[in-house]
């Protein structure tokens, strides 16, 4: 038992963990409709092909928690923050990316606290 119970405790606290970072939401429509996922405003770049849905070249909104940014990029990070030109948008984020002419442009997105 005492190596069943070991194994549970870094289990039931995985999702403690990940409730830590704050999660910016991306939405396949405008007006926060459509198909969402969430993505960790860690700091890194996240590829949105890895996530479920994949929403690349799709983001039509987003919403991103209070004293938090994210640059969205219309390439491929490969997990590091690129040096390109990149869309910033600040908190709370916007209802539509035409305003930002980024509309369904987003490959990858790198979320961080504002500075």
């Amino acid at each position: 038992m005492v190596g069943i119970a070991s194994a549970l405790v870094p289990l039931i606290a995985l999702p403690f963990a990940m409730a830590q970072t704050p999660q910016v939401t991306i939405y396949r429509d405008i007006y926060y409709q459509g198909e969402s996922v969430d993505i960790p405003a860690d700091g890194g770049c996240h590829d949105l092909a890895g996530y479920q849905p994949n929403l690349e070249r799709q983001v039509s909104s987003i919403q991103i928690p209070l004293g938090f940014q994210c640059i969205l990029y219309p390439i491929i990070c490969l997990g590091g923050v690129i040096d390109v030109d990149g869309v910033t948008v600040d908190a709370p984020g916007t209802n539509s990316l035409y305003n930002y002419q980024f509309n369904d442009a987003t490959v990858s997105i790198a979320c961080y606290p504002a500075s």
